[in-house]
């Protein structure tokens, strides 16, 4: 997507896709996100129909850690798991389980992602 300048301030802003609508929802859409067929990867979700309160745990121990277990199983039979983790680790820290992973995990999977430095002392 091409930056727009506020002639006002002079600062280049950059416009971001919204984001798609929670797993299990059909309303909203995320232009752009589409499988090999062309078609919007949500429409073909395994937690299409699913409640999307599933997906987004409260916490992260006790009857949480359960939920978020199931919501992985669904993910785990989904055929478009890549194409939403992809966007979940493109768009940032979003909350819940997308592409069967923990808000956690896909922190864990961008800073192993990003090339370390190593400085030597002079």
């Amino acid at each position: 997507m091409e930056p727009a300048v506020n002639s006002t301030r002079h600062e280049t802003i950059q416009h971001h896709d919204p984001p798609p609508q929670l797993p299990g929802s059909r309303s909203g859409s995320y232009a752009g996100a589409t499988t090999d067929r062309g078609a919007d990867w949500r429409d073909e979700a395994a937690c299409l129909h699913t409640d999307p309160d599933l997906f987004f745990p409260v916490s992260t121990t006790g009857p949480a850690l359960r939920q978020a277990d199931e919501a992985k199983r669904i993910c785990r039979t989904c055929p478009v798991r890549t194409p939403c983790l992809t966007w979940a680790l493109d768009q940032g820290n979003f909350s819940g389980i997308w592409g069967g992973t923990t808000e956690d995990e896909r922190r864990a999977i961008r800073r192993a992602a990003i090339p370390h430095v190593h400085h030597r002392a002079g």
